[in-house]
C-alpha cells in the first residue's frame, strides 16, 4: 500500500514552516521565506502477505533493482500445486466424452437396425420408441461430459489464478528498500513483507506564497537548491500547479519533478526554490550541478533542518 496519509502530514508540516510570519505582519516578505519542500519519490509501498501462510523465499535483497511483476516473494505453495495439478488432468482427459460417444454410436446402430425390424413388421412402435429415448439419452451425456470438460477448463483456470497469489510481485519498476522478514516465518495478511520505492524520479510539493501566483508555468523547468546531503543545484520539471489557493495561509502548492535515472540522489532530501528566477520550458534533464547560486538570502543549511 502507499503512504498517501504520510505525505500529506510530511505536507502540512512543510507548509507551516514555510509560512511562519514575522511579528505584526500578514504575510512573511517573499525574500523571507525558504519556498521549501522535500524530494520523495514518486511511488512507494509496503507489500504485505496475499493470505496466511508461510513465506517459503525470498527472491530480492535490499538495494536491488527489479523490474514491475517481477516476483520478489513466494508463500508457500505446494498444496495449491497439487490442486492445479490434478485440476488440470480433469480439464485435459477426454475419456469421459470418448465413452459418452461410444454409448451413443451403440444406441444410435440399435435404433437403426431396429428401424429396419420396425419397417419389415418385425418391430413393434413401442421399441423403437423405447430405443430412440435410449439414443437421445446417450446424446444428452455426452453434451454433459463435453460441458463438464469445459466447467474443469474454467476451474483450471480458478486455480491457476489462486497460485498466482502464493508470489508477490513488483507493482512498479523501482529499489527493494527493506526487508521486513525472513524466509520461514509464519504470515496473516497483515504481516508486511517487503517496501520498495521508484526512485528513478522524486517529486517534491512546495506551498508557494500567494504573491507568485501566475508567474510559474506549468510543465516548465526551474532550479532547486538540493540541501544535505545533495548540497548542489538541480533542475526540475513543474508537475502540478495546485489551482486552490489556501485562505488561510495564503499559499498554493506545486509539484516539481526530479529525475533520478541513475539513482544517485536519495529520496528525503530538502529542496529550495531558487526565486527569482528565468524557467526554460521542456521537461527537465537529469540532475546535475549547475553554477547558479541560490537565493541569496538565505543561509546554510544549519543542523536540525
Amino acid at each position: 500500500m502507499g503512504r498517501p496519509v504520510a505525505r500529506r502530514a510530511i505536507a502540512t508540516v512543510l507548509l507551516a514552516v514555510t509560512l511562519t510570519l514575522l511579528p505584526g505582519q500578514t504575510t512573511a516578505p517573499l525574500e523571507n521565506q525558504r519556498l521549501e519542500g522535500l524530494a520523495l519519490p514518486v511511488k512507494q509501498v509496503t507489500l504485505s502477505a496475499p493470505m496466511p501462510g508461510i513465506v517459503a523465499d525470498l527472491r530480492v535483497d535490499e538495494g536491488d533493482r527489479v523490474e514491475q511483476d517481477q516476483v520478489l516473494a513466494v508463500m508457500d505453495d505446494r498444496v495449491q500445486k497439487v490442486t492445479v495439478e490434478g485440476t488440470r488432468l480433469q480439464a485435459e482427459s477426454t475419456a469421459e466424452i470418448r465413452k459418452a460417444e461410444l454409448a451413443r454410436d451403440e444406441a444410435q446402430i440399435m435404433l437403426e437396425r431396429l428401424e429396419e425390424a420396425h419397417a419389415n413388421d418385425a418391430a413393434s412402435d413401442w421399441e423403437v420408441r423405447r430405443l430412440q429415448v435410449q439414443r437421445d439419452q446417450a446424446e444428452a451425456e455426452l453434451v454433459a461430459a463435453r460441458e463438464a470438460k469445459d466447467i474443469a477448463q474454467v476451474r483450471l483456470r480458478l486455480e491457476e489464478q489462486r497460485l498466482s497469489l502464493y508470489y508477490i510481485r513488483a507493482p512498479f519498476s523501482g529499489v527493494i528498500i527493506r526487508r521486513i522478514v525472513e524466509p520461514g516465518v509464519t504470515a496473516t495478511t497483515e504481516t508486511q513483507i517487503l517496501s520498495m520505492a521508484q526512485l528513478d524520479e522524486l517529486e517534491s510539493p512546495i506551498f508557494l506564497p500567494v504573491e507568485i501566483y501566475g508567474q510559474l508555468k506549468q510543465g516548465w523547468t526551474y532550479e532547486l537548491m538540493a540541501l544535505a546531503p545533495v548540497n548542489r543545484t538541480i533542475r526540475a520539471r513543474l508537475k502540478l500547479i495546485d489551482p486552490v489557493i489556501d485562505p488561510a495561509s495564503k499559499a498554493f502548492r506545486c509539484v516539481f519533478e526530479i529525475e533520478n535515472a541513475d539513482l544517485s540522489l536519495p529520496a528525503g532530501f530538502t529542496v529550495r526554490l531558487v526565486w527569482p528566477q528565468t524557467p526554460t520550458p521542456g521537461t527537465a534533464q537529469a540532475a546535475r550541478p549547475t553554477t547558479r547560486p541560490a537565493m541569496p538570502e538565505a543561509s546554510p543549511p544549519q543542523a536540525g533542518e
